[in-house]
């Protein structure tokens, strides 16, 4: 069975972050839909898909954290750039750029969805945002859009 594991990264950084586990029986919507959907304006929310046998809801608790376990710090490096970021949406004009001078410790994925999500952050008005992934790859928000690119020499 899918089970969906969702984490909320919030500004005060309360620890251990907001998680919830939910099979995909038990959810309302498709499961990948039911992701999305646990997405709010200015609250960061990760998580993962994974399939599992365990039927026990405690078992099945705690093999989502220990598959969270070693994604955590990814997961709050991503949480660190996307409040970096909406701190610096408040101070920027809806035409400025906002752009990190070293690479974030992400890969492209991880910072397309912080980029994604900041999209719908309520200081968002149409900032151009630049991140520069772990493999020297661009990633750049503008007008709410993300796309990638390789860096020039």
């Amino acid at each position: 069975m899918k089970v969906l594991r969702s984490t909320m990264y919030e500004p005060s950084a309360i620890v251990p972050h907001p998680t919830a586990i939910a099979r995909e029986a038990d959810l309302k919507l498709p499961i990948d839909e039911a992701i999305l959907g646990m997405e709010m304006p200015g609250v960061l929310v990760l998580g993962e898909v994974f399939e599992s046998d365990i039927e026990d809801k405690t078992l099945l608790t705690q093999e989502a954290l220990k598959r969270y376990m070693p994604r955590r710090e990814r997961e709050e490096n991503q949480a660190l750039l996307f409040y970096w970021d909406a701190e610096m949406l408040e101070r920027t004009r809806p035409t400025g750029i906002i752009s990190g001078t070293q690479p974030a410790p992400l890969n492209v994925e991880e910072i397309t969805t912080v980029l994604r999500q900041l999209a719908k952050h309520p200081s968002y008005k149409g900032q151009t945002v630049i991140a520069i992934s772990e493999d020297y790859k661009m990633v750049r928000m503008k007008a709410g859009k993300v796309e990638v690119e390789e860096m020039k020499a």
